[in-house]
């Protein structure tokens, strides 16, 4: 998650043949210019990969055999919506959640 804490100091970034850019620049300082020179292989790899699928539905496979939807509007990747519903139900009770048709978030 290294180029999470720099997107949420409000950096944009960047790969542009293969060099990382960080934007505004003007706002780096030594501390963060220095973590970006600690991380900067994660960073480049964090930058490449595809991005995680995000659904704003999802359906809920209980234990009981039962399956509920699960509506979050901004959209959330798996693993993100697997623990939001099993902290709400209970994770004894929810055996997993699949995708909702046509429900993908454009990134």
């Amino acid at each position: 998650m290294s180029a999470a804490r720099l997107i949420n100091a409000g950096f944009r970034l960047a790969l542009n043949d293969g060099r990382l850019e960080v934007s505004p620049r003007q706002n780096l300082n030594d501390d963060l210019r220095g973590y970006i020179r600690l991380h900067l292989v994660t960073l480049k790899a964090e930058l490449s990969a595809p991005p995680t699928p995000r659904f704003r539905v999802w359906r809920v496979l209980l234990s009981d055999g039962n399956a509920c939807t699960a509506i979050r509007p901004a959209g959330a990747a798996h693993d993100d919506m697997l623990a939001t519903v099993r902290e709400q139900f209970g994770a004894e009770r929810v055996i997993g959640i699949e995708p909702g048709t046509q429900s993908a978030v454009n990134p």
